[in-house]
């Protein structure tokens, strides 16, 4: 599935100039207003087809494993914490943000009320940022998410100051 969405967008991107000169060319040629509706129509198409094609590939974009499952890969966990993170918690100055460690956990118990193949996924970021008086403070986060494997799709469920 993936690699068909890629080669919408690749023909989509080499297609669209080519495909709109051509009709440029026939308006003109033709001076006719029916080309311009079909100009539009074919741009239209040519530009929605691609951004679909994007918008609908796998989160992870990473390889599924030999199940036909999509793995948790600690780096794109982290990111999808980090994510989370950044839109529950407003710090003072988000340019103090660093992230000092981070550690992944996996629990494979079923996670309620979910589609099969869904894991919980707990990432723990010890992030350092400027307090209001301007000092650093230093805290941790568990970021809990539920993770689909047969999708790649993360969901935060919940985040609260502390360890797991």
């Amino acid at each position: 599935m993936y690699s068909v969405l890629m080669w919408i967008l690749v023909l989509g991107i080499a297609v669209f100039p080519v495909g709109l000169l051509v009709l440029i060319i026939s308006a003109i040629r033709h001076k006719s207003k029916k080309p311009a509706g079909i100009i539009i129509a074919i741009s239209v198409l040519l530009i929605v087809a691609p951004i679909v094609g994007v918008m609908s590939m796998p989160v992870t974009g990473t390889p599924k494993n030999e199940n036909g499952l999509y793995d948790v890969y600690n780096d794109v966990a982290i990111s999808k914490a980090e994510e989370a993170f950044h839109a529950k918690i407003k710090l003072k100055n988000e340019s103090s943000y660093t992230l000092n460690n981070a550690d992944v956990y996996i629990d494979n118990t079923k996670v309620p009320n979910q589609r099969p193949n869904t894991v919980w996924v707990y990432v723990v970021l010890d992030i350092s940022a400027q307090n209001s008086m301007g000092g650093m403070t230093r805290k941790n986060y568990t970021v809990k998410m539920s993770f689909q494997q047969d999708t790649g799709i993360y969901t935060c469920v919940d985040l609260h100051e502390g360890t797991v």
